[in-house]
This record gives C-alpha cells, sequence and structure tokens, in this order.
C-alpha cells in the first residue's frame, strides 16, 4: 500500500481522487474521521480515500495508522459493509498508538455513490459549503460541514508578486495574480498560475467570498485605492496591502477620503498594513512567507 501525494490537504482534493478512480472504473473506499478524544492529528471529519488497487489520498494520522486503515478499507470492500474502528484511547488495537497519546475513530464506507462523490467535487468548486451525513453510508444533509479551499487574489507587480505567486504555489494555494504589465502575466503563466490583466483605476470583476484573501503587492501606490475599496466592500477574511507603517498611513487618509466622498462605509479596521507576520521583511522572497503565514493564521481551521 502506498499513500499518494496531493497538491495540497483539502477534502475537496481527497473527494476529487475518489472520483478520479471511480470514473476509471476503480472501486474506492471512503474514511472519515468520526470522534477524536484528548490530541489529534487531523480534526473530526478529515476525509481519506482507498482504492481497490490499495494506494490512497489523505490521512487520518502522520503516518501512526493509516497504513491499517487502508487495510480495514479493503476489508470492508470485500464485506460491502460501513465499519467502525478506533485507534488510541480505548482501541481494541493496543499494539498501534497513537504517540499524540489521543485516541481516533473513523468510519469506513465501502463504494460511496459516485453521484455524490461527484456531486461534492462540483459544490466545493463552485465555493459552496457542504454539508454530509456518516449516519448510513455517506449522505447530504448532515452535521458534517466542509467549506471551499482558501484562495487567494493578489494585486501587484515585479518580484514581490512573482515570489508570492511562487510561495503560494508551493503550497497548492489557489491564487490568481492581478497585474498591469505583461511580462509579469507571461511570468505567472510560466510557473503554471493563473494572471489577469489589471486595468488602471478600476477594480477587476473578481468573485470575492468569505474564504478569500485580498493583497495588494504595489510600490506604485495608485493602483490601489480602488482594489482596496472594492475588498472592503466584501466578505473576504483577509485584506492586506504592502508598504511601511508610513505608507499605511496614508493610504488609510486616501482611503478615508474616498469613504467620505463616496459614502461608502468602509471598516478601515479590516485593512492590515504593514502586512507579514515578522515585520519589515524587504527580501521578496522572505515578504511572501511572511505574508503567507499571516493569511494562514487568519484564515482558521482549513475545513
Amino acid at each position: 500500500m502506498k499513500s499518494v501525494l496531493l497538491p495540497r490537504y483539502h477534502p475537496l482534493d481527497v473527494f476529487r481522487f475518489a472520483r478520479a478512480r471511480q470514473s476509471a472504473g476503480e472501486r474506492v473506499v471512503l474514511v472519515v474521521i468520526e470522534a477524536v478524544s484528548g490530541a489529534s492529528v487531523r480534526p473530526i471529519g478529515t476525509p481519506m480515500v482507498v482504492s481497490e488497487a490499495g494506494d490512497y489520498a489523505g490521512y487520518v494520522s502522520n503516518g501512526c495508522v493509516d497504513a491499517d486503515i487502508a487495510g480495514h478499507a479493503l476489508a470492508a470492500l470485500k464485506t460491502g459493509k460501513v465499519s467502525r474502528v478506533t485507534y488510541g484511547a480505548d482501541s481494541p488495537y493496543m499494539d498501534i498508538q497513537l504517540p499524540c497519546g489521543g485516541g481516533v475513530s473513523v468510519v469506513i464506507i465501502p463504494q460511496p455513490s459516485p453521484d455524490i462523490t461527484a456531486a461534492i467535487c462540483k459544490r466545493l468548486d463552485a465555493r459552496q459549503i457542504v454539508s454530509l451525513s456518516l449516519a448510513q453510508g455517506l449522505s447530504f444533509g448532515g452535521n458534517l460541514h466542509y467549506a471551499p479551499p482558501l484562495r487567494v487574489l493578489a494585486a501587484g507587480r515585479g518580484e514581490n508578486l512573482l515570489m508570492f505567486m511562487r510561495g503560494a504555489q508551493s503550497l497548492g494555494i489557489d491564487c490568481c495574480a492581478y497585474t498591469p504589465d505583461e511580462d509579469d502575466i507571461e511570468k505567472v503563466s510560466e510557473m503554471g498560475g493563473q494572471a489577469q490583466r489589471l486595468s488602471f483605476g478600476v477594480a477587476p470583476p473578481w468573485d470575492i467570498d468569505a474564504r478569500t484573501a485580498v493583497l495588494t503587492l504595489f510600490h506604485d501606490h495608485d493602483y490601489e485605492l480602488p482594489l482596496l475599496t472594492s475588498a472592503l466592500q466584501s466578505s473576504a477574511f483577509y485584506i492586506g496591502a504592502m508598504g511601511s507603517i508610513a505608507t499605511h498611513q496614508k493610504r488609510l487618509l486616501a482611503l478615508k477620503k474616498a469613504e467620505l466622498l463616496g459614502g461608502t462605509g468602509l471598516d478601515l479596521s479590516r485593512l492590515r498594513g504593514p502586512i507579514g507576520l515578522v515585520p519589515s521583511m524587504r527580501d521578496a522572497g522572505r515578504l511572501a512567507i511572511s505574508v503567507l503565514a499571516e493569511i494562514i493564521a487568519a484564515e482558521g481551521a482549513p475545513f
């Protein structure tokens, strides 16, 4: 048995793995954490999928019990019955221990409906919250809630934007760059990333929801005002702008002036600046890591 490396760890990627194998004619088994006690690597609702070939995507522990779970999953394919297994505290498998000292219980569902796994992927791709029940196999409408993946919209130009995009891609974060420079668009595309042309004085028609972070990475701050005004009118969970403390104060004054003129009622306290967990990062690569860490910290639970 072997694990399959996913581009990131989010339930959507695990269900995509299930859907791909089902579409190829393979049988799969869905494993979901149903309960935890004490310390646990993963939260309730964490999915794992095992194919009939014996490979699996997602993980319940950090390698402590995943291979054994895969074995139980393959056994469930033979019986066709939903089963439950507990590891750690209160487990009958005393030879398999969790180093964290806690306990985890999983439900094992052989051959979940391909229609349901396809619908899960479709809804999460459409950035809709998915609610599932494990009461009688896999169905919709229960108390397990899966939010869409983190998305970042980054506007800027030059090295700071490019390094940020590179860092986001390395973490598997869904990220789109908005830039006025064709050269930057080409470079982001060469990385395999998404990039769109940004026009001066207007905000792009970006789709922002509560799982979206927005940031600006400009040295020429004239581009920022319409972008930040648009972001502050949205439900974005993180809004940040690059620049020093003095630059940020000027930025707030400019936004306040625009707010008074336009009556937009912006909550300027939502705007972060300077950005990054580590202050005064001048190196583009380290700034990217610092800002990504701040976004992840603001995100909270990943699903």
